[in-house]
C-alpha cells in the first residue's frame, strides 16, 4: 500500500541535468577559478583571431601556465584537506583514494562492459545484448556457490560431532514496538541505495510516524508464526568490476542491496540474536568480526601481545592465515539450522530462520536493465543485517576440530598459531600437517572450502 501511494504521489521521473555555464567543474574549482578559465578561453581566440602573432601568444601561454599552477595547488589542497578531515573514517579514505586513481568515474568505469564470455561449460558463449548481460552475470553469481558445495569431498564425520556444551536454553521473540522502528528509519542514511523495490529511503524517513505502526503488527506476526515475508526476499545485485578482463564475468563482485524494510527487520532481529548469544556466551571468545566490542584492533593487539610474550619466552611461533574461498555463498542451510537448534534458536525461532533462509532470489541491475528473478539455493544472504551473524554461528565450533592450534577468527578469514615449547629442537611438519587435516576435515563436513589461490603465509 505505501509502495502504491509513493508511485502515485512521488513517481520516478527520468531527467536530464544540464551543467550550468558557471558551476564548478570540479569540487576544488572555485567561481573566481572559472573566471579564470573564461579568461584563459578569451586570451587563447584573440591568440587564434590575431593569426597567432608573438605579442598574443607570450600573454595566453603565460597566463596558462599560471592557471595550470594554481589548479594543481587547488586540487592539492582539497584533497590534503579530505584526508584529513576523514583520517578517522577508512570507508571515506579508501573511496578518496579510488576516486583518486579512477579519476572520480568509479563506478562507471566499474560497470561497463561490451560483451560477456561465459565458461568453456557454456562452449564459450558469448553475450553481448545489456538483457543478455544482465542474465548471464545472474546465472553466473546464483551458481557460484553451489558449484563450489559439490565440488567439497564429502566428510567423513558429522558435522554435529564438533558441537560442544549444547544449550538448554531457548531464544523467545522479545515483541517489536513501533518506537524501536522509527529510531531505525530515522537512523537511516538518505544516500544510501533503495532495494528491488524502489522504495527511496527518504521517503519511508517523511512517513516514519505514520508506517511505524503498521510495520511493528506485521513484523511480530511474521515473528508469531514463523514466517519471513517473501517480498522482503529478493536483492538487486549490480556487478562491479575488480580486475583482469572485462569479459569474465568472474572478475566482477556482485553488489546485493535488500529492500530498506527488510534490513530494518533484520536489525531488529539481529540484536535480539546478539544478545541471545552474547547472554549464554555461545560465540567463540576470539572470534572478532561482526560481534559488538570486538574489533580488527583488538584482534590485532591480542595477537601481538601473545606473539611477544612467546618472543620474550624463547618460543618459536608457527602461524597460517586461513581464507574460505566464497564462504558466505557455500553455507549449507540445512548444517547452518541444525547448528542454530543446538545453541538454543528453536521452536518458533527456528522455523522463522529457515522461512528468512529460504525462497530467496536475487535480479541483477545492470545499466538500465534488470535481469529475470534467479533463485538462491546455498549461502547467507549478501548485503544483509543478519547474514554475517548467521556465518558467526556456522563456523563458531572450527577451533573444536583440534587443540593443537589457537584460532583467532574474523569472520571468513581464519588465523591459527602454535606456540611450540623452547626445550624442543625441531619442529615435526608431519604431525603439523595431521593438525591441519583435522582442520580440513572440519571444512568437508560443514561444506567449506580453503581459497588456495591465495598463499598460505606462514
Amino acid at each position: 500500500m505505501f509502495k502504491e501511494a509513493c508511485d502515485k504521489h512521488a513517481p520516478f521521473k527520468t531527467i536530464t541535468i544540464g551543467r550550468k555555464t558557471n558551476a564548478p567543474r570540479k569540487p576544488w574549482v572555485t567561481p573566481s577559478i572559472v573566471k579564470s578559465i573564461r579568461k584563459k578561453h578569451k586570451l587563447y581566440i584573440a591568440y587564434r583571431t590575431s593569426n597567432f602573432d608573438e605579442v598574443h601568444a607570450k600573454k595566453y601561454k603565460k597566463y596558462r601556465n599560471i592557471l595550470g599552477t594554481v589548479l594543481k595547488n587547488a586540487k592539492r589542497m582539497y584533497y590534503s584537506k579530505l584526508f584529513d578531515d576523514n583520517k578517522n573514517d577508512s570507508g571515506k579514505t579508501w573511496k578518496t583514494i579510488n576516486e583518486l586513481l579512477n579519476g572520480g568515474n568509479v563506478s562507471k568505469k566499474n560497470t561497463e562492459v561490451e560483451k560477456l564470455v561465459m565458461s568453456s561449460n557454456s562452449g564459450g558463449k558469448i553475450v553481448q545484448s545489456e538483457k543478455d548481460i544482465a542474465n548471464s552475470f545472474n546465472d553466473f553469481f546464483v551458481n557460484i556457490g553451489p558449484k563450489l558445495a559439490e565440488a567439497i569431498p564429502a566428510g567423513s564425520g558429522n558435522h554435529m560431532t564438533y558441537l560442544s556444551s549444547q544449550n538448554d536454553n531457548s531464544l523467545t521473540w522479545v515483541p517489536v514496538t513501533a518506537i524501536e522502528i522509527y529510531i531505525y528509519l530515522q537512523a537511516l542514511d538518505n544516500r544510501k541505495a533503495h532495494g528491488f523495490d524502489n522504495l527511496p529511503i527518504r521517503m519511508l524517513k517523511d512517513a516514519a510516524h505514520i508506517i511505524s505502526k503498521p510495520l511493528s503488527y506485521i513484523f511480530n506476526l511474521s515473528l508469531e508464526n514463523g514466517v519471513f515475508p517473501d517480498f522482503l526476499k529478493t536483492a538487486k545485485v549490480t556487478p562491479i568490476y575488480k580486475k583482469g578482463s572485462k569479459e569474465e564475468p568472474g572478475n566482477y563482485r556482485p553488489i546485493s542491496v535488500l529492500p530498506i524494510v527488510a534490513k530494518i527487520f533484520e536489525k531488529i532481529v539481529n540484536k535480539r540474536l546478539i544478545e541471545f548469544l552474547d547472554l549464554h556466551n555461545i560465540l567463540y571468545k576470539h572470534q572478532y568480526g561482526f560481534h559488538k566490542k570486538y574489533s580488527t584492533k583488538l584482534s590485532v593487539i591480542n595477537l601481538v601481545n601473545s606473539l611477544l610474550r612467546s618472543v620474550d619466552e624463547g618460543k618459536p611461533t608457527l602461524g597460517i592465515f586461513i581464507d574460505f574461498q566464497k564462504a558466505f555463498d557455500t553455507i549449507n542451510h540445512q548444517i547452518l539450522l541444525n547448528k542454530l537448534d543446538f545453541y538454543g534458536i528453536r521452536g518458533k525461532a527456528l522455523q522463522w530462520c529457515k522461512s528468512y533462509l529460504s525462497n530467496r532470489s536475487q535480479v541483477i541491475c545492470y545499466k538500465e536493465t534488470i535481469s529475470s528473478k534467479k533463485n538462491i539455493k546455498c549461502g547467507v544472504p549478501q548485503g544483509s543485517v543478519l547474514g554475517p551473524t548467521l556465518f558467526l554461528v556456522y563456523i563458531n565450533d572450527l577451533p573444536n576440530s583440534t587443540p593443537f592450534f589457537n584460532f583467532r577468527l574474523f569472520a571468513d578469514d581464519s588465523n591459527i598459531f602454535h606456540t611450540f615449547d623452547v626445550s624442543q629442537k625441531e619442529i615435526d611438519m608431519n604431525f603439523i600437517n595431521i593438525h591441519l587435516g583435522k582442520i580440513q576435515a572440519w571444512c568437508h563436513s560443514n561444506k567449506l572450502t580453503i581459497n588456495l589461490k591465495k598463499k598460505l603465509a606462514t
